[in-house]
């Protein structure tokens, strides 16, 4: 998936985030699953579970603690996996390891992860139905294999992930500011 972001909703959230990140001009940043060092070298910190490389802390985004504040929490097509591909699921855990992330945030800080609509269910309900307190959303929907365009919020609903095309057909950027 590295090599081919243009194939991918990697096309989008990279450069968003990204942008993201660069415009927080060496703030305090966490990054919620190791992704951007796959494209660019990074300094911030990461957490990051299951991978093991350089930098990264494996701890749980639900418990991770610093005593430190972050000015900017990032995910990249990360969130959606938390309690769904894990042993036991437990359909809970997202939203405990969001609260959990904003309470991380420095004042004036911001967190902006990004989600493929369709692979969790769990999830899904919580963008739609509202369910992540304070969040905005910014929606996406690809129009053919390799284009995206902006959408509404209602415009995703019932879309599939890997269908019609691989990996996502919609995505959703989260907003949300402490």
């Amino acid at each position: 998936m590295h090599a081919s972001t243009w194939r991918s909703e990697r096309a989008i959230e990279i450069p968003i985030i990204w942008r993201k990140v660069q415009e927080s001009n060496g703030k305090e940043t966490l990054e919620v699953g190791n992704v951007l060092s796959n494209y660019f070298s990074v300094s911030h910190d990461v957490v990051d579970k299951y991978e093991k490389a350089y930098g990264v802390i494996n701890e749980d985004a639900e418990t991770f603690y610093r005593r430190k504040l972050y000015d900017l929490i990032i995910s990249i097509s990360t969130i959606e996996h938390i309690g769904w591909n894990e042993e036991p699921q437990d359909h809970g855990k997202i939203l405990r390891c969001v609260n959990n992330l904003v309470g991380l945030l420095a004042k004036g800080g911001v967190i902006l992860f990004t989600v493929p609509v369709g692979y969790n269910p769990h999830l899904d309900k919580l963008l739609f139905g509202n369910g992540i307190e304070n969040a905005q959303f910014s929606a996406f929907r690809r129009v053919s294999m390799y284009a995206w365009k902006p959408a509404e919020m209602s415009d995703l609903i019932g879309i599939r992930y890997d269908t019609p095309w691989q990996n996502a057909n919609g995505l959703v950027i989260v907003l949300i500011r402490k």
